[in-house]
């Protein structure tokens, strides 16, 4: 049985809603739901290293939000060096303009992976964040924070989504399992499991992945009848 053959378990199970993602940092927890609460609508830094669902969180925290929010309403670019994102620039004022899908006429600019950008772009984009952050909700991430302008860094809430410790994944390892009807072995052996992708979201699932196709072809593979057993064991065979 190959991976492919029962759907990758990091789209498979991949968080529908900002409430199925796993942040095992309490105070990280709490600055994000200051933003679920509407305590507050400033600039959003997600910061930390890969895999550990700063994307993720960028993606949904504005659906946990505003109860009718569209994808429509997200401007979402990715960093770059390219001088071509001067034109993703200017497109945030053409988007700040545009008339929002939801009631609360909210709208949101996430800019992935903004260690990526330019240091002189970087610095265009401040004037962007504050001509605009009191109409669009601006949400950056990235695996680097020293590679973040600090007029940006200043300007944010910064939050760092590190990586997550083996306990903090045990519920979630057991649901996945449950639904994949699998038995769900000791604790112990599901943080080994976890603690073997060193804090990264989709190798945790894709290990997750492995063990269930593994104990399916153990479960699926032939018990040898009592007669190849004694054959086995060098007795007679018998008629």
């Amino acid at each position: 049985m190959s991976i492919q053959s029962n759907g990758a378990f990091n789209v498979k199970y991949a968080p529908r809603k900002l409430a199925d993602v796993v942040i095992s940092d309490p105070h990280a927890k709490l600055q994000i739901m200051q933003y679920v609460n509407g305590a507050t609508k400033d600039p959003l830094l997600l910061y930390g290293p890969y895999g550990t669902g700063k994307s993720t969180i960028a993606r949904l925290l504005p659906f946990a939000m505003v109860h009718d929010f569209y994808e429509a309403d997200c401007l979402w670019c990715i960093g770059d060096v390219q001088k071509n994102f001067v034109t993703k620039l200017a497109n945030i004022k053409n988007f700040a303009s545009l008339v929002s899908f939801n009631s609360a006429s909210f709208r949101v600019v996430v800019i992935d992976e903004l260690d990526n950008m330019d240091a002189s772009l970087q610095r265009s984009l401040k004037g962007h964040v504050d001509q605009f952050k009191n109409i669009c909700l601006f949400i950056f991430t990235t695996n680097n924070l020293m590679k973040v302008d600090a007029g940006i860094r200043s300007r944010c809430e910064n939050v760092h989504i590190g990586k997550l410790s083996p306990l903090a994944w045990l519920p979630r390892m057991r649901k996945i399992l449950k639904a994949e009807n699998v038995p769900v072995p000791p604790n112990q052996n599901l943080v080994d499991i976890a603690a073997a992708s060193n804090g990264d979201c989709r190798e945790l699932l894709s290990d997750l992945q492995m063990y269930v196709i593994k104990y399916r072809e153990k479960s699926s593979s032939p018990k040898p009848t009592k007669r190849k057993m004694t054959v086995l064991a060098g007795g007679k065979s018998g008629k």
